[in-house]
């Protein structure tokens, strides 16, 4: 979403977290590769959207030193001017970012029944669930 940067950066960290986490889980319990594997895939990409995003969709202070400007420490202002883009924000950039969320959500609830019986039966075959 526009103008939440640092919300971005908490996204990134949340998403390493979960899928970190559940690579952990799946080694304790003694799980094969099929099962963590794509946690850690996930996980793998997750890291390398944040760590390969552009430069102007950083915060100044989390950039590294050869692109971060001499006055990055600095917020209000300074930051605003150092990073336009950030501060406006056009109506086209919220109605893309609603308009994947709402796509996105409308996907996912069409197409959980179909899911269910496919996941009940992965369960089933896993020994999660008893018939």
């Amino acid at each position: 979403m526009p103008r939440f940067a640092m919300l971005k950066e908490w996204a990134y960290a949340g998403t390493f977290f979960l899928w970190s986490g559940a690579v952990v889980s799946h080694l304790i319990v003694g799980d094969s590769p099929d099962l963590w594997g794509v946690p850690l895939m996930f996980g793998v990409c997750a890291i390398a959207s944040w760590a390969l995003r552009p430069a102007d969709r950083r915060l100044p202070h989390t950039q590294l030193r050869r692109h971060r400007p001499t006055d990055a420490g600095f917020v209000g202002a300074r930051w605003r001017e150092s990073c336009p883009h950030a501060v406006e924000t056009s109506l086209r950039a919220w109605a893309v970012s609603l308009g994947l969320l709402v796509a996105l959500y409308v996907f996912s609830v069409l197409t959980l029944p179909v899911i269910e019986p496919v996941m009940y039966e992965r369960a089933v075959e896993l020994g999660w669930i008893n018939p």
